[in-house]
């Protein structure tokens, strides 16, 4: 079993956030989150990715962590190698992602590719990852977030119809397409050049 192997509790829901910990990620409005979800849903676990203990941010990441006394319910993987980002995805129940500002969002596009459900605000990127039928949340609003991940911890149903959603919209991006895309682009300034 996935989760054995990579050392997750086999019977909990769990609450996937990949990525880092800098003040843009949001990671402490995440925890406050999720005090609020371990409230209404004990058994829920957040399993975090990422090498965040060498981070300058850790210090104040911990504090209130220790503060909202999450210990117990909160997973620090650490950092976690690329080609075993796929296990990962596969042994949550859901992906969290807070971020207020994304360039991209790869984190986003492959879990969602992965059909794991997607919970992310509606800023930067992340409705052009996720299409105008994705149900995104507003920033910063605790008692939404709570709300649709105890939902969604509730209700597998609704976890796999965003699951479907994700990995339409997921497949709608590839290095491929984007290679593809790329010459094109050249291609056109290059003709464009030449005239």
């Amino acid at each position: 079993m996935i989760r054995e192997e990579l050392g997750l509790p086999i019977d909990s829901l769990l609450s996937l956030y990949v990525g880092g910990i800098d003040p843009r990620k949001n990671v402490l409005f995440l925890l406050d989150v999720f005090e609020q979800v371990v409230s209404k849903f004990p058994d829920a676990k957040l399993v975090l990715a990422g090498n965040h203990k060498n981070d300058k941010f850790y210090p104040g990441f911990s504090a209130r962590l220790a503060e909202l006394n999450l210990g117990s319910a909160v997973i620090q993987l650490g950092f976690f190698p690329d080609e075993k980002l796929p296990k990962l995805y596969q042994a949550a129940d859901l992906f969290v992602f807070p971020s207020l500002y994304e360039g991209f969002g790869l984190p986003v596009l492959e879990a969602a590719r992965s059909g794991l459900p997607v919970i992310a605000g509606n800023n930067s990127s992340i409705p052009e990852l996720l299409g105008v039928d994705y149900p995104l949340l507003s920033d910063n609003n605790l008692e939404e977030w709570s709300s649709r991940i105890v939902q969604l911890l509730e209700s597998q149903t609704q976890r796999e119809k965003l699951s479907e959603l994700g990995i339409v919209r997921g497949n709608m991006f590839s290095w491929d397409k984007t290679a593809e895309s790329t010459l094109k682009a050249y291609q056109r300034f290059t003709e464009l050049g030449a005239m």
